[in-house]
């Protein structure tokens, strides 16, 4: 099978926005390969041109987190390797996620529903208040807050509010933070919703 290289330079993986990184996929075999280097999720072809050695520069930004794979093929087979690099960036709203400020629940009923974030590394701190007393509501048997990542650089923060009570109509605060740049402050509005 072919023999494939895949270098990075600066020789890293954790890299700042705006940083250039170069990506060099190389390979040699018998009889020749063509190497393609492609991002892992997407397979988007970064650079596609029969040949045994390429170069790839990017300008990094937020969403170039992720895996990159550098295969190289021939008549013998393919050989592949992969790098997962991340770009420090705050954790902002996903551009796909359609944000509704209003969240309406019913009384003794639990509320649940998601935000879709972006940025890396996976936020450290999830913080839910009230506004109108900064009150601290997480960890607390009626409040969680949680992050489950999906595909780098994305998540979701699930927030989940149990047996809701009269007082809990009102507007919060939530705070997802991961150490890069300013925190995501998200604010909503519990509305009281009809009940079935």
């Amino acid at each position: 099978a072919p023999e494939v290289t895949f270098t990075l330079d600066p020789a890293q993986t954790t890299f700042n926005k705006g940083d250039n990184l170069e990506m060099k996929c190389s390979g040699q075999g018998n009889p020749d390969l063509t190497v393609t280097l492609t991002t892992k999720e997407t397979s988007d072809d970064l650079t596609n041109v029969p040949t045994t050695e390429l170069t790839h520069t990017l300008t990094l930004g937020c969403m170039d987190t992720g895996a990159y794979v550098c295969s190289g093929q021939n008549s013998q087979g393919t050989n592949r390797r992969e790098i997962n690099i991340g770009v420090r960036c705050p954790q902002q709203l996903s551009p796909l996620f359609n944000s509704k400020p209003q969240v309406d629940a019913v009384i003794r009923e639990t509320v649940k529903f998601g935000i879709e974030i972006y940025g890396f590394p996976q936020p450290s701190t999830l913080t839910l208040q009230r506004t109108d007393n900064a009150t601290n509501l997480t960890p607390s048997p009626r409040h969680s807050v949680k992050y489950t990542a999906s595909v780098p650089p994305f998540g979701v923060v699930n927030v989940t509010i149990s047996d809701v009570v009269e007082a809990d109509f009102t507007i919060y605060t939530l705070t997802v933070d991961n150490g890069v740049g300013n925190a995501l402050i998200y604010p909503f509005y519990m509305n009281q919703g009809e009940t079935l």
